[in-house]
């Protein structure tokens, strides 16, 4: 029963690195082109919804979570 518990914690992990990899790629791409359709005021929602989003899996990556912080706050400043 232990195994299946540890396995299931390293998957969690692991969504959790493939989550902000994926936070910080698109905010990078946003960073790059605007989306058809979105406004400046819409650009700076998703960066205040990642700054959530990231916040809520702190610990999980330093160095993931530095660059996102970096990114995210450069657009809210």
């Amino acid at each position: 029963m232990v195994c299946k518990w540890e396995s299931h914690r390293e998957s969690k992990f692991q969504a959790k690195l493939v989550h902000l990899a994926d936070k910080l790629y698109n905010l990078r791409d946003l960073e790059r082109a605007t989306p058809v359709g979105w406004d400046r005021r819409r650009v700076k929602e998703y960066f205040k919804w990642s700054k959530e989003v990231v916040a809520a899996m702190k610990g999980t990556n330093e160095n993931l979570e530095m660059l996102l912080d970096d990114i995210i706050n450069k657009h809210l400043a």
